[in-house]
């Protein structure tokens, strides 16, 4: 298992934080995207900004981004994590996921 890996064994979303240089949010999720498995995104939007308790128990800001991105996750060069794949909505409860991801998805399905 990978050190500094937010919920090990379980299902996540692809993302990080920001590095110097990143001047905008917009720019991080980019190039976390791309680090982490070659997406360049077509469309990118801002989705949804909370506070989120870390793996040391402190709050923190986080802004997930909703990504417009057509390809085959099995082909995607993975640096961070095993697998990324596509869930019909439906599935999703039945995935084990980390922290608030569960909640995550089902607010983003909602407004869609």
């Amino acid at each position: 298992m990978r050190d500094g890996i937010w919920a090990p064994g379980c299902w996540a979303l692809l993302g990080g934080g920001y590095e110097p240089g990143d001047l905008t949010p917009e720019e991080t999720i980019r190039r976390e995207l791309r680090e982490e498995a070659g997406i360049v995104p077509e469309q990118l939007g801002a989705f949804l900004d909370e506070e989120i308790l870390d793996a040391d128990g402190l709050t923190m800001p986080v802004r997930i981004f909703s990504v417009f991105w057509e390809g085959d996750p099995a082909r995607l060069p993975l640096t961070e994590g095993v697998m990324v794949a596509w869930f019909p909505p439906a599935t999703v409860p039945r995935l084990r996921l980390g922290g608030e991801t569960l909640d995550l998805v089902q607010r983003h399905v909602s407004k869609s």
